[in-house]
């Protein structure tokens, strides 16, 4: 067996590329001042399309673990891809859920799938091709994206701002404390990389 071979999975329809002009290529600095030049990379032969699978919803975000992919397929649902063949990934299963899935989140055997008005699922997919929903958990907005470290998931929750729920008993996740953000809270990140 060989050494494994990195994949990328776009939750996308388009792909932009960047090609080179001439021997090398500006790095990003001031127009007035052109820095340093770096060496262009040709990419293409980095990048191949190898399989595709077709979702009946819009795939907004995905995460993998182990030979699977979690897709967040917006509308109400989000999807398990068997990727064990890169050339042949199969739809092998669905999560139904009462709100739109923005974003999807893996830590051990759950998914945490930020769902819109609905709040928080927590999908167990020791079986990924039988998940179940043992619990979820009604934030006060749009849920729209979700990180997850340790005990907690780490939810933006639209107009109410960040929301941290225990996750420590599947079947009864609890929002435990809050930040209001200025503005519309839409992604949620952590330096820590937890679980992306």
């Amino acid at each position: 067996m060989g050494s494994p071979k990195p994949i990328l999975l776009l939750t996308c329809a388009l792909l932009v590329t960047y090609g080179c002009a001439g021997d090398d290529v500006v790095a990003p600095t001031d127009q007035t001042d052109p820095g340093p030049r770096a060496p262009c990379v040709d990419y293409g032969g980095f990048l191949h399309w190898v399989g595709s699978v077709s979702t009946p919803g819009r795939a907004l975000a995905v995460a993998v673990s182990g030979d699977y992919a979690y897709v967040a397929d917006s509308y109400w649902s989000a999807r398990v891809i068997e990727i064990r063949d890169p050339a042949a990934p199969r739809v092998v299963a669905s999560v139904e859920t009462r709100g739109q899935v923005f974003d999807v989140a893996v830590a051990g055997d759950h998914a945490y799938l930020a769902c819109s008005d609905a709040g928080l699922y927590i999908v167990d997919i020791s079986d990924p091709t039988a998940p179940q929903i043992p619990g979820f958990v009604d934030t006060p907005a749009h849920a729209r994206s979700v990180v997850v470290g340790g005990d907690y998931a780490y939810v933006a929750d639209g107009g109410s701002g960040l929301q941290v729920v225990d996750v420590r008993n599947p079947t009864s996740p609890e929002v435990v404390g809050a930040i209001d953000t200025p503005g519309f809270a839409r992604g949620v990140t952590t330096a820590l990389g937890l679980n992306r």
